[in-house]
């Protein structure tokens, strides 16, 4: 039996299933993520937080997908890859930057095709 979903208010720049969502988004999600989410201080479940963004905002709730194992692999994948560079990025030497970031954006690229 499928969980029952809650609508969420996004209070961070979060990534999900490979798609990054900015804050005041409003999710429907489960409630094991909500829990999960709510403890890294990233989502907001209350009534009031919701119905700010739906009501004030105007922002429409938005269910996320889940990708299939292969693709959830491949993105996890790529979010370490990325995770590495910027960290890698931000130790290196000034005239090791541009190659490193190059790598990087097509890292994001890759990511940001996976995802649409």
């Amino acid at each position: 039996m499928a969980s029952k979903l809650k609508a969420v208010r996004v209070l961070t720049l979060l990534t999900l299933f490979g798609v990054i969502y900015e804050a005041n988004r409003v999710l429907n999600l489960e409630q094991d993520l909500i829990k999960s989410l709510k403890e890294s201080g990233q989502v907001d479940d209350t009534p009031a937080a919701v119905k700010y963004c739906t009501e004030e905002l105007g922002v429409l709730p938005v269910t996320p997908k889940k990708p299939d194992a292969e693709k959830a692999a491949e993105l996890e994948k790529l979010d370490l890859e990325i995770k590495a560079l910027e960290a890698e990025l931000l130790a290196a030497a000034e005239e090791d930057k541009p190659a490193i970031q190059a790598k990087l954006d097509a890292e994001n690229l890759a990511l940001k095709a996976l995802t649409e």
